[in-house]
Order: C-alpha cells, then structure tokens, then sequence
C-alpha cells in the first residue's frame, strides 16, 4: 500500500487538461504495444483537490478489487502499472480478455463494491476504441447525491462541490479495509 504525507496539492484546470492528454497518450502506446483491450481506471474526484489519504486508499482498494477480479477471470494480464500522480492516481492494465464482457464485469465492481461509485474504470479497444456502459446494454452511472444520471447533475452543476466531497469523504471514511 502507498503512504502519503498530509500536504494538500490543489489542481488547476490546466493541470487537469494535461493529465487526461497524458493518460490518453499513455493509452494508446499500450494499445499498440499489447494490441490487447486496455482497462484504465481513474478515481471520481470533483473539485481541485485530486490526492490525499482518503484517495489513496480508495485507488488501494480499487487496485485490489479490480485484480482479484481479473483473477478470478484467468488473470490474464500483459502488464499492469500504477501512477500515483498529483493529479490524481491513475492504474493501467493490459488484460487478454473479450473487451465487452471485461467491461461488464467491472461496471458490476463499480455498482457492487461499497467504493466502487467512486471509480472510473475505462476500457479500451486496440480495434473499436472505447467500451461504453451503453454499449454493453447497460444504464449510465447514476449522480452520487440524488440518483438521477450522473452526467445532467453534473453538466447542471445540480450539486454543490461541498454536496459531492462531503459525499465521497462518508463512503470512503465508511468502508472496512482489510489488510493484506
């Protein structure tokens, strides 16, 4: 597990542009090194705050959610790396599993585990590009605060930055972590 220190970097619109221009770069270099589905997960993190103790733990879990997931589904992994960054951490992992149903399987992590709202995991086809929810069949994510599609809360600003990491800091601070 990574430790951190208690000092608070606040991002900026910049910042954040730049880190998904590098995620997305890193993405593809993965796709064309493996040529295999990529799985990328992000943390939900509103506001300019993207790393701290709570976000630590969180991606932790989220780490070892996902891999005991992938075991359970053959562990089927090229290569898998973590990037603790200010702008938030970030995991990569190349996976030889059937794109579609990978994203099934962790849309039902994302739904079922108690933290699980508060991960973005993204996969990616080396020939189709982006596996989507809707795509599988399934609904969009639903807003933290009042259940209704997280994208209209969101693009409204239905919910106060205060609302939604208040919102965030009561899972994470609710949740039983095990030791490993």
């Amino acid at each position: 597990m990574r430790t951190q220190s208690t000092e608070v970097t606040l991002i900026n619109l910049q910042e954040i542009m730049d880190a998904r221009e590098n995620r997305s770069i890193r993405q593809k270099v993965w796709l064309e090194r493996w040529r295999a589905p990529v799985v990328s997960l992000t943390l939900v993190s509103p506001g300019p705050e993207k790393f701290n103790t709570r976000y630590t733990k969180c991606m932790n879990e989220a780490i070892r959610s996902a891999n005991a997931l992938f075991s359970l589904l053959g562990n089927k992994i090229n290569s898998h790396e973590v990037f603790w960054l200010a702008t938030g951490p970030e995991a990569l992992w190349s996976l030889v599993l059937e794109p579609q149903k990978l994203k099934q399987h962790l849309v039902w992590l994302e739904d079922e585990h108690q933290l699980g709202r508060l991960w973005d995991f993204d996969v990616i086809c080396p020939q189709s590009g982006g596996i989507s929810r809707t795509h599988v069949g399934l609904p969009g994510r639903t807003c933290l605060i009042c259940g209704n599609p997280a994208h209209a809360c969101s693009r409204s600003r239905a919910h106060t930055l205060h609302e939604l990491t208040s919102r965030i800091e009561d899972l994470i601070d609710g949740f039983t972590y095990c030791a490993k």
